[in-house]
């Protein structure tokens, strides 16, 4: 089948660009959880992240190394501003300024919050200036989180939120 292409590994991520069933590109990488798989078509300078559902890969997933490779930014694309996070017990609501308008406005949350007394990673796009994400106190690792403005040209550099 065809694939979309992103820029991060959920569909919260900016489409780059289509991928054509039968296409073959080089496995480099994937999520911790084997359901995105990062790779470089044959034909392309970028790599680009693919739905593993939707991919026939050759290898078995787990000799495939798990990878987190930096967001391709636009120093074009202006960063927020004025990014705030408050918590009332399991909830911590993430705040900033609006950005300049710009074609296909939005916002772009990166967190790892604790679920179930697990750490999960999430990725949430939005137009509004903020969010609340459920962040259980319960899990051993930290959580902590980052956002980015988003529009036509790309992404803008992420500012971390201070995690309360």
């Amino acid at each position: 089948m065809n694939l979309n292409c992103r820029y991060g590994p959920d569909s919260a991520y900016l489409y780059a660009w289509g991928l054509d069933e039968g296409r073959t590109a080089t496995l480099d990488g994937r999520n911790y959880n084997s359901t995105w798989l990062w790779v470089q078509p044959w034909d392309a300078l970028f790599h680009c992240w693919v739905t593993a559902s939707g991919a026939t890969p050759n290898v078995e997933y787990s000799a495939v190394p798990v990878v987190y490779p930096p967001l391709l930014t636009n120093p074009s694309v202006a960063p927020p501003k004025g990014v705030s996070a408050s918590r009332s017990g399991s909830s911590v609501t993430i705040r900033w300024s609006p950005a300049q308008p710009s074609v296909q406005l939005g916002y772009l949350i990166e967190a790892r919050i604790c679920s179930g007394g697990f750490p999960l990673d999430v990725a949430i796009t939005i137009t509004s200036t903020s969010y609340t994400l459920s962040d259980a106190t319960s899990c051993s690792a930290e959580s902590y989180g980052q956002v980015r403005v988003q529009n036509k040209l790309g992404y803008s550099t992420a500012v971390k939120v201070s995690w309360p």
